[in-house]
């Protein structure tokens, strides 16, 4: 693991953030896509930032350096996830707007685990701060934790004003040899997505879906969406083994590869053409890519085979702007798009003419 940070001064607003990674010797590179929100902070209410993880948190002199701020030096853990190999979890936060000269304070530390249940607590631990904010950060050992996903929870109290914040954040422990079964309980796993996860999930759910099922899942809020996600995975693992839902464990593993392998300075792989095959059908069995001028047509496309599809089944993705967003234009499996006149589109002739059945 090789840590970077990049600093950005921008303005409250809603962004894409595009982050993409050069092997310049291997000549590979991944790209990675997430919708972000910074929002203003108030001037005059109790707040908090995000919380940070470290793999390790210290004291230091440097005054000028990339991890360095506070008199602390904070090397991040941005992958959020723990083994033993690094089972020391540092979590830091600062704390803004607190009340009274000095200010007077208590924090509170609480891991939850898959299904919501407390598993450590630490504190509350009183504090006094001659400024009105102030640095936290404390070391857990995670350890004795068990494969699986948690959630931290941090409890700041203003003890001058009385007011209450609750800042939370998510992370992973992964222990050799363990198998974290994600599907046990698939209510506890969803409860733990954020809201952009699980709008995510519900319209991947509905791609998936049939058009029975899709009608039910207009304007459906929160919780409803939940139940969805739910009642759509369990009823496809029917004759599968209690408490591991292989169907879902299958479509993670493909949206993951999804968007690892197409995602796009627009779109995440899982929304490109090809993504939603990968994940509808899983991995072709065959490929023939055709990059730009390799053959007598003009544009780069792929061709995808399944076999052992519907007797044998093809897929034909066309990348027309050639910045690797193929679109599918034609398949031979009966619920997919048809165009009898796919050459005619490589050719770049009648690309407004495109016959869809």
């Amino acid at each position: 693991k090789i840590p970077q940070l990049s600093v950005f001064e921008i303005t409250p607003g809603s962004y894409k953030l595009v982050v993409e990674i050069v092997d310049e010797i291997g000549g590979t590179s991944t790209k990675r896509i997430e919708d972000i929100s910074i929002s203003k902070f108030p001037e005059d209410e109790l707040c908090t930032s995000d919380i940070e993880f470290a793999t390790s948190i210290r004291k230091t002199k440097k005054i000028e350096s990339t991890f360095s701020k506070y008199g602390l030096e904070i090397i991040p853990n941005a992958s959020n996830l723990f083994t033993l190999q690094t089972p020391m979890m540092y979590p830091y936060l600062e704390i803004y707007n607190l009340s009274g000269t000095p200010s007077s304070y208590s924090i509170e530390y609480r891991i939850l685990d898959h299904y919501m249940n407390c598993v450590m607590s630490r504190g509350p631990f009183n504090k006094v701060s001659s400024q009105p904010s102030s640095v936290e950060y404390t070391a857990i050992n995670i350890v004795g934790f068990r494969t699986g996903k948690y959630m931290l929870v941090v409890e700041v109290v203003d003890k001058v004003s009385e007011k209450l914040i609750f800042i939370e954040k998510r992370f992973f422990v992964y222990r050799k040899g363990e198998t974290m079964e994600l599907d046990s309980n698939l209510k506890g796993e969803i409860a733990l997505y954020s809201d952009d996860r699980v709008d995510n999930y519900y319209d991947l759910v509905c791609y998936l879906s049939s058009e029975e099922e899709k009608k039910f899942y207009s304007s459906l809020n929160r919780n409803s969406k939940e139940e969805a996600i739910i009642k759509f995975f369990q009823k496809r693992n029917l004759g599968k083994p209690k408490g591991l839902n292989r169907y879902k464990l299958a479509i993670d593993k493909f949206y993951h590869i999804a968007n690892e392998e197409f995602t796009t300075s627009s779109d995440k792989g899982w929304k490109t053409d090809r993504g939603k095959i990968l994940i509808k059908y899983g991995q072709y069995e065959e490929i023939d890519k055709y990059p730009s001028g390799s053959d007598l047509f003009d544009l780069p496309y792929e061709i995808w085979y399944y076999y052992s599809l519907e007797r044998g089944v093809q897929f034909l993705f066309i990348d027309f702007q050639g910045f690797g967003n193929y679109q599918l234009v034609h398949s031979t499996h009966p619920n997919e798009v048809q165009n009898i006149q796919w050459q005619y589109i490589l050719q770049d002739v009648q690309v407004n003419d495109i016959i869809k059945y």
